[in-house]
Protein backbone atom coordinates (compact mmCIF):
# COMPACT_ATOMS: atom_id res chain seq x y z
CA UNK A 1 0.00 0.00 0.00
CA UNK A 2 2.04 2.95 -1.29
CA UNK A 3 -0.21 5.78 -0.09
CA UNK A 4 -2.57 4.52 2.60
CA UNK A 5 -5.64 6.57 3.44
CA UNK A 6 -6.61 7.64 6.94
CA UNK A 7 -9.32 4.98 7.16
CA UNK A 8 -6.82 2.32 6.05
CA UNK A 9 -4.78 3.09 9.17
CA UNK A 10 -7.39 3.92 11.81
CA UNK A 11 -10.83 2.33 12.02
CA UNK A 12 -13.69 4.77 11.43
CA UNK A 13 -15.36 3.68 14.68
CA UNK A 14 -12.27 4.73 16.63
CA UNK A 15 -12.13 8.07 14.85
CA UNK A 16 -15.83 8.59 15.58
CA UNK A 17 -15.35 7.90 19.32
CA UNK A 18 -12.43 10.33 19.53
CA UNK A 19 -14.44 12.96 17.70
CA UNK A 20 -17.58 12.42 19.83
CA UNK A 21 -15.49 12.67 23.01
CA UNK A 22 -14.00 16.00 21.94
CA UNK A 23 -17.39 17.38 21.00
CA UNK A 24 -18.98 16.28 24.28
CA UNK A 25 -16.14 17.84 26.28
CA UNK A 26 -16.17 21.21 24.49
CA UNK A 27 -19.84 21.42 23.52
CA UNK A 28 -18.76 22.32 19.99
CA UNK A 29 -19.20 20.58 16.65
CA UNK A 30 -16.49 18.29 15.30
CA UNK A 31 -15.75 16.38 12.10
CA UNK A 32 -12.89 14.27 10.73
CA UNK A 33 -12.24 14.34 6.98
CA UNK A 34 -9.88 12.74 4.49
CA UNK A 35 -7.05 14.60 2.74
CA UNK A 36 -9.52 16.22 0.33
CA UNK A 37 -11.80 17.50 3.08
CA UNK A 38 -14.48 14.84 2.48
CA UNK A 39 -15.99 13.59 5.79
CA UNK A 40 -15.06 10.09 6.95
CA UNK A 41 -17.08 10.35 10.17
CA UNK A 42 -20.57 11.55 11.05
CA UNK A 43 -20.52 15.11 12.34
CA UNK A 44 -20.78 15.46 16.10
CA UNK A 45 -23.00 18.13 17.67
CA UNK A 46 -23.60 19.86 14.32
CA UNK A 47 -25.92 22.87 14.41
CA UNK A 48 -28.89 22.98 12.02
CA UNK A 49 -27.37 26.01 10.31
CA UNK A 50 -24.58 23.75 9.03
CA UNK A 51 -26.06 20.25 8.98
CA UNK A 52 -29.60 20.94 7.78
CA UNK A 53 -28.94 23.86 5.45
CA UNK A 54 -25.34 24.84 4.53
CA UNK A 55 -23.96 21.33 3.93
CA UNK A 56 -27.17 20.18 2.24
CA UNK A 57 -26.48 22.70 -0.51
CA UNK A 58 -24.08 21.38 -3.17
CA UNK A 59 -22.17 24.67 -3.27
CA UNK A 60 -22.23 24.90 0.51
CA UNK A 61 -20.88 21.36 0.94
CA UNK A 62 -18.00 22.00 -1.45
CA UNK A 63 -17.17 25.28 0.33
CA UNK A 64 -17.27 23.54 3.73
CA UNK A 65 -14.88 20.79 2.57
CA UNK A 66 -12.49 23.37 1.17
CA UNK A 67 -12.59 25.39 4.42
CA UNK A 68 -11.79 22.30 6.52
CA UNK A 69 -8.94 21.38 4.20
CA UNK A 70 -7.42 24.86 4.02
CA UNK A 71 -7.78 25.40 7.76
CA UNK A 72 -5.77 22.26 8.45
CA UNK A 73 -3.09 23.26 5.94
CA UNK A 74 -2.69 26.71 7.52
CA UNK A 75 -2.34 25.07 10.94
CA UNK A 76 0.36 22.81 9.50
CA UNK A 77 2.19 25.77 7.99
CA UNK A 78 1.94 27.95 11.12
CA UNK A 79 2.72 25.12 13.56
CA UNK A 80 -0.09 26.23 15.88
CA UNK A 81 -3.92 26.08 15.99
CA UNK A 82 -5.55 28.32 13.38
CA UNK A 83 -9.01 29.74 14.08
CA UNK A 84 -10.84 31.11 11.07
CA UNK A 85 -14.22 32.35 9.92
CA UNK A 86 -15.76 29.89 7.44
CA UNK A 87 -17.60 30.86 4.25
CA UNK A 88 -20.91 30.79 6.16
CA UNK A 89 -19.64 33.12 8.91
CA UNK A 90 -18.98 30.65 11.76
CA UNK A 91 -15.77 30.25 13.75
CA UNK A 92 -14.00 26.99 12.99
CA UNK A 93 -10.57 25.50 13.62
CA UNK A 94 -8.86 22.50 12.05
CA UNK A 95 -5.68 20.50 12.47
CA UNK A 96 -3.98 18.20 9.95
CA UNK A 97 -3.69 14.46 10.43
CA UNK A 98 -0.28 13.47 9.12
CA UNK A 99 1.46 10.31 8.00
CA UNK A 100 5.08 11.38 8.29
CA UNK A 101 5.11 14.49 6.04
CA UNK A 102 1.92 13.73 4.09
CA UNK A 103 -1.50 15.11 5.03
CA UNK A 104 -3.98 12.22 5.11
CA UNK A 105 -6.88 14.01 6.78
CA UNK A 106 -8.04 16.83 9.03
CA UNK A 107 -9.86 17.18 12.33
CA UNK A 108 -12.17 20.21 12.34
CA UNK A 109 -14.14 21.73 15.17
CA UNK A 110 -16.20 24.80 15.97
CA UNK A 111 -19.45 25.93 14.32
CA UNK A 112 -19.72 28.63 16.98
CA UNK A 113 -19.95 32.41 17.20
CA UNK A 114 -18.78 35.08 19.62
CA UNK A 115 -21.84 37.17 18.72
CA UNK A 116 -24.96 36.62 16.56
CA UNK A 117 -24.58 36.73 12.76
CA UNK A 118 -25.68 39.78 10.83
CA UNK A 119 -29.04 38.96 9.18
CA UNK A 120 -28.14 40.69 5.90
CA UNK A 121 -25.04 38.47 5.65
CA UNK A 122 -27.18 35.39 6.31
CA UNK A 123 -29.65 36.44 3.59
CA UNK A 124 -26.87 36.97 1.01
CA UNK A 125 -25.34 33.61 1.87
CA UNK A 126 -28.76 31.91 1.57
CA UNK A 127 -29.22 33.35 -1.93
CA UNK A 128 -25.74 32.19 -3.01
CA UNK A 129 -26.36 28.68 -1.70
CA UNK A 130 -29.98 28.39 -2.89
CA UNK A 131 -31.42 28.15 0.64
CA UNK A 132 -34.71 29.55 1.95
CA UNK A 133 -33.73 32.88 3.55
CA UNK A 134 -36.17 32.86 6.48
CA UNK A 135 -35.40 29.27 7.46
CA UNK A 136 -31.68 30.01 7.23
CA UNK A 137 -32.04 33.07 9.48
CA UNK A 138 -34.03 31.04 12.02
CA UNK A 139 -31.30 28.36 12.06
CA UNK A 140 -28.61 31.04 12.46
CA UNK A 141 -30.30 32.32 15.62
CA UNK A 142 -29.75 28.96 17.35
CA UNK A 143 -25.97 28.84 16.74
CA UNK A 144 -23.97 28.37 19.93
CA UNK A 145 -22.29 31.52 21.31
CA UNK A 146 -18.87 31.04 22.95
CA UNK A 147 -16.18 33.36 24.26
CA UNK A 148 -12.90 33.77 22.39
CA UNK A 149 -11.05 32.13 25.28
CA UNK A 150 -13.33 29.07 25.09
CA UNK A 151 -12.73 28.80 21.34
CA UNK A 152 -8.94 29.10 21.77
CA UNK A 153 -8.94 26.44 24.52
CA UNK A 154 -10.93 24.06 22.33
CA UNK A 155 -8.64 24.73 19.35
CA UNK A 156 -5.55 23.96 21.45
CA UNK A 157 -7.13 20.72 22.66
CA UNK A 158 -7.97 19.75 19.08
CA UNK A 159 -4.37 20.49 18.08
CA UNK A 160 -3.13 18.06 20.73
CA UNK A 161 -5.64 15.36 19.77
CA UNK A 162 -4.72 15.77 16.08
CA UNK A 163 -1.08 15.05 16.94
CA UNK A 164 -2.15 11.92 18.84
CA UNK A 165 -4.18 10.70 15.84
CA UNK A 166 -1.19 11.36 13.55
CA UNK A 167 0.97 9.26 15.87
CA UNK A 168 -1.65 6.50 15.79
CA UNK A 169 -1.64 6.59 11.98
CA UNK A 170 2.17 6.37 11.87
CA UNK A 171 2.32 3.38 14.22
CA UNK A 172 -0.48 1.64 12.34
CA UNK A 173 1.33 2.19 9.04
CA UNK A 174 4.57 0.74 10.47
CA UNK A 175 2.62 -2.30 11.63
CA UNK A 176 1.04 -2.72 8.18
CA UNK A 177 4.42 -2.39 6.46
CA UNK A 178 5.87 -5.05 8.75
CA UNK A 179 2.95 -7.37 8.02
CA UNK A 180 3.38 -6.72 4.29
CA UNK A 181 7.05 -7.66 4.55
CA UNK A 182 6.13 -10.87 6.35
CA UNK A 183 3.51 -11.70 3.69
CA UNK A 184 6.05 -11.14 0.91
CA UNK A 185 8.60 -13.18 2.83
CA UNK A 186 6.14 -16.04 3.25
CA UNK A 187 5.34 -15.94 -0.47
CA UNK A 188 9.04 -15.89 -1.32
CA UNK A 189 9.60 -18.90 0.92
CA UNK A 190 6.74 -20.77 -0.74
CA UNK A 191 7.92 -19.92 -4.26
CA UNK A 192 11.52 -20.84 -3.50
CA UNK A 193 10.69 -24.17 -1.89
CA UNK A 194 8.22 -25.04 -4.68
CA UNK A 195 10.81 -24.28 -7.37
CA UNK A 196 13.52 -26.15 -5.48
CA UNK A 197 11.31 -29.22 -5.05
CA UNK A 198 10.43 -29.21 -8.76
CA UNK A 199 14.11 -28.94 -9.68
CA UNK A 200 15.09 -31.72 -7.30
CA UNK A 201 12.33 -33.97 -8.66
CA UNK A 202 13.37 -33.32 -12.26
CA UNK A 203 17.05 -33.98 -11.56
CA UNK A 204 16.26 -37.14 -9.60
CA UNK A 205 14.10 -38.48 -12.46
CA UNK A 206 16.92 -37.87 -14.96
CA UNK A 207 19.44 -39.39 -12.56
CA UNK A 208 17.33 -42.56 -12.12
CA UNK A 209 16.73 -42.83 -15.88
CA UNK A 210 20.47 -42.60 -16.61
CA UNK A 211 21.25 -45.07 -13.84
CA UNK A 212 18.87 -47.61 -15.37
CA UNK A 213 20.43 -47.03 -18.80
CA UNK A 214 23.91 -47.61 -17.40
CA UNK A 215 22.89 -50.82 -15.66
CA UNK A 216 20.80 -52.19 -18.53
CA UNK A 217 23.29 -51.50 -21.32
CA UNK A 218 26.01 -53.93 -22.21
CA UNK A 219 27.81 -51.35 -24.36
CA UNK A 220 30.92 -49.97 -22.67
CA UNK A 221 30.74 -46.57 -24.39
CA UNK A 222 27.05 -46.14 -23.49
CA UNK A 223 27.77 -47.13 -19.88
CA UNK A 224 30.69 -44.68 -19.67
CA UNK A 225 28.57 -41.83 -21.06
CA UNK A 226 25.69 -42.66 -18.72
CA UNK A 227 27.99 -42.78 -15.69
CA UNK A 228 29.43 -39.35 -16.58
CA UNK A 229 25.88 -38.00 -16.78
CA UNK A 230 25.16 -39.56 -13.40
CA UNK A 231 28.13 -37.77 -11.88
CA UNK A 232 27.07 -34.40 -13.33
CA UNK A 233 23.47 -34.76 -12.24
CA UNK A 234 24.58 -36.08 -8.86
CA UNK A 235 26.59 -32.91 -8.31
CA UNK A 236 23.59 -30.77 -9.26
CA UNK A 237 21.35 -32.66 -6.83
CA UNK A 238 23.89 -32.20 -4.02
CA UNK A 239 24.09 -28.50 -4.90
CA UNK A 240 20.27 -28.24 -4.78
CA UNK A 241 20.18 -29.85 -1.35
CA UNK A 242 22.99 -27.58 -0.14
CA UNK A 243 21.12 -24.51 -1.32
CA UNK A 244 17.95 -25.68 0.42
CA UNK A 245 19.85 -26.14 3.68
CA UNK A 246 21.58 -22.80 3.21
CA UNK A 247 18.19 -21.18 2.62
CA UNK A 248 16.77 -22.71 5.79
CA UNK A 249 19.74 -21.48 7.83
CA UNK A 250 19.51 -18.04 6.28
CA UNK A 251 15.80 -17.43 6.83
CA UNK A 252 15.24 -19.29 10.13
CA UNK A 253 11.76 -17.85 9.97
CA UNK A 254 13.05 -14.30 9.46
CA UNK A 255 13.55 -12.34 6.27
CA UNK A 256 14.11 -8.84 7.65
CA UNK A 257 17.08 -7.05 6.12
CA UNK A 258 19.95 -6.32 8.51
CA UNK A 259 21.15 -2.98 7.20
CA UNK A 260 24.44 -1.62 8.56
CA UNK A 261 27.16 0.74 7.44
CA UNK A 262 29.98 -1.06 5.63
CA UNK A 263 32.93 -0.60 3.27
CA UNK A 264 32.74 -2.36 -0.09
CA UNK A 265 36.54 -2.54 -0.27
CA UNK A 266 36.77 -4.22 3.15
CA UNK A 267 33.92 -6.59 2.29
CA UNK A 268 35.62 -7.73 -0.93
CA UNK A 269 38.93 -8.19 0.87
CA UNK A 270 37.26 -10.42 3.46
CA UNK A 271 35.22 -12.49 0.98
CA UNK A 272 38.09 -12.95 -1.48
CA UNK A 273 40.40 -13.98 1.35
CA UNK A 274 38.02 -16.77 2.36
CA UNK A 275 37.64 -17.98 -1.23
CA UNK A 276 41.40 -17.90 -1.86
CA UNK A 277 41.92 -20.03 1.25
CA UNK A 278 39.73 -22.74 -0.30
CA UNK A 279 41.42 -22.87 -3.73
CA UNK A 280 43.66 -25.84 -2.88
CA UNK A 281 45.86 -26.76 -5.88
CA UNK A 282 44.00 -24.53 -8.35
CA UNK A 283 46.21 -21.87 -9.96
CA UNK A 284 43.66 -19.06 -9.80
CA UNK A 285 44.37 -15.37 -9.18
CA UNK A 286 41.52 -13.14 -7.93
CA UNK A 287 41.91 -9.46 -8.85
CA UNK A 288 39.80 -6.81 -7.09
CA UNK A 289 39.05 -3.29 -8.37
CA UNK A 290 36.75 -0.77 -6.70
CA UNK A 291 36.25 2.47 -8.66
CA UNK A 292 36.97 5.78 -6.96
CA UNK A 293 33.35 6.91 -7.38
CA UNK A 294 32.07 4.07 -5.16
CA UNK A 295 31.22 5.67 -1.77
CA UNK A 296 33.61 4.78 1.03
CA UNK A 297 30.72 3.93 3.32
CA UNK A 298 27.46 2.30 2.20
CA UNK A 299 24.27 1.36 4.01
CA UNK A 300 22.97 -2.12 3.20
CA UNK A 301 22.85 -5.76 4.27
CA UNK A 302 26.58 -6.48 4.29
CA UNK A 303 26.09 -10.11 5.33
CA UNK A 304 23.81 -11.05 2.44
CA UNK A 305 25.80 -9.08 -0.11
CA UNK A 306 28.93 -10.90 1.06
CA UNK A 307 27.09 -14.21 0.75
CA UNK A 308 26.07 -13.40 -2.84
CA UNK A 309 29.60 -12.42 -3.87
CA UNK A 310 31.02 -15.51 -2.15
CA UNK A 311 28.54 -17.80 -3.92
CA UNK A 312 29.36 -16.25 -7.33
CA UNK A 313 33.09 -16.53 -6.71
CA UNK A 314 32.78 -20.18 -5.65
CA UNK A 315 30.77 -20.89 -8.81
CA UNK A 316 33.53 -19.29 -10.89
CA UNK A 317 36.19 -21.28 -9.01
CA UNK A 318 34.23 -24.50 -9.51
CA UNK A 319 34.50 -24.21 -13.29
CA UNK A 320 38.00 -22.70 -13.46
CA UNK A 321 41.17 -24.74 -12.91
CA UNK A 322 43.63 -21.97 -13.62
CA UNK A 323 43.55 -18.35 -14.75
CA UNK A 324 42.17 -15.04 -13.51
CA UNK A 325 38.90 -14.07 -11.85
CA UNK A 326 38.27 -10.31 -12.04
CA UNK A 327 35.98 -8.46 -9.63
CA UNK A 328 35.11 -4.90 -10.60
CA UNK A 329 32.82 -2.60 -8.59
CA UNK A 330 31.36 0.62 -10.00
CA UNK A 331 28.52 2.92 -8.99
CA UNK A 332 26.10 5.54 -10.27
CA UNK A 333 23.56 7.81 -8.63
CA UNK A 334 19.92 6.84 -9.23
CA UNK A 335 17.53 9.20 -7.43
CA UNK A 336 18.30 9.11 -3.71
CA UNK A 337 20.09 5.76 -3.98
CA UNK A 338 23.51 4.66 -5.18
CA UNK A 339 23.32 1.80 -7.67
CA UNK A 340 26.27 -0.54 -7.19
CA UNK A 341 27.34 -2.80 -10.07
CA UNK A 342 29.58 -5.74 -9.24
CA UNK A 343 31.08 -7.58 -12.23
CA UNK A 344 32.72 -10.96 -11.70
CA UNK A 345 34.42 -12.42 -14.79
CA UNK A 346 36.36 -15.66 -15.20
CA UNK A 347 38.00 -17.40 -18.12
CA UNK A 348 36.83 -20.89 -17.22
CA UNK A 349 34.07 -23.03 -18.66
CA UNK A 350 30.46 -21.96 -19.11
CA UNK A 351 28.42 -21.92 -15.88
CA UNK A 352 24.85 -23.13 -15.92
CA UNK A 353 22.18 -20.97 -14.26
CA UNK A 354 21.05 -24.02 -12.25
CA UNK A 355 23.96 -23.35 -9.90
CA UNK A 356 22.57 -19.98 -8.86
CA UNK A 357 19.12 -20.62 -7.39
CA UNK A 358 20.20 -19.35 -3.99
CA UNK A 359 21.89 -16.28 -5.44
CA UNK A 360 18.80 -15.33 -7.42
CA UNK A 361 16.70 -15.58 -4.27
CA UNK A 362 19.06 -13.37 -2.25
CA UNK A 363 19.37 -10.76 -5.00
CA UNK A 364 15.58 -10.55 -5.26
CA UNK A 365 15.32 -9.97 -1.52
CA UNK A 366 17.74 -7.03 -1.84
CA UNK A 367 15.70 -5.47 -4.71
CA UNK A 368 18.61 -6.05 -7.07
CA UNK A 369 19.13 -7.85 -10.36
CA UNK A 370 21.65 -10.27 -11.78
CA UNK A 371 22.58 -11.17 -15.34
CA UNK A 372 24.89 -13.88 -16.62
CA UNK A 373 26.87 -13.71 -19.85
CA UNK A 374 28.39 -17.03 -20.93
CA UNK A 375 30.72 -17.47 -23.88
CA UNK A 376 31.79 -21.02 -24.68
CA UNK A 377 35.53 -21.41 -24.37
CA UNK A 378 36.00 -17.88 -22.98
CA UNK A 379 34.31 -17.94 -19.61
CA UNK A 380 31.44 -16.43 -17.72
CA UNK A 381 30.60 -12.90 -16.54
CA UNK A 382 28.21 -12.13 -13.68
CA UNK A 383 26.65 -8.66 -13.62
CA UNK A 384 25.20 -7.96 -10.18
CA UNK A 385 23.27 -4.72 -9.54
CA UNK A 386 22.22 -3.59 -6.07
CA UNK A 387 20.62 -0.33 -4.86
CA UNK A 388 22.39 0.95 -1.75
CA UNK A 389 22.50 4.19 0.24
CA UNK A 390 25.67 6.24 0.44
CA UNK A 391 26.57 7.42 3.96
Amino acid sequence: MDKPKLTDLIDVDILQKIQDGFSELTGMAALITDEEGVPVTTGSNFCDYCKKYTRMSEIGRINCEECDKQGALVTLKEGRPFIYSCHAGLYDYAVPILLEDRVIGSFAGGQVLTRPLDKDFVRRTAVCLGIDEEEYIEAAESILIKSKDEIHTAANLLYYIGNVISDMAYKSNEYLKKNHKLERAAQSQTDFITDMNAELKNNMNIWIKNAKAAIGSGDTDIMKKAINQLLVKGSEIVSNFSDTIEYAKLTDGKLELNETEYSMDNLLRFVCGNVEASLGDKAIVIIRQVDDDVPQTLLGDEGRIGQIISKLLMSAVKYTDEGVIDIHVSSKKVGYATYITITIADDGAEITPDDLSMVSFLVKQLSGDINIECTEGEGTKFLLGLPQLAV
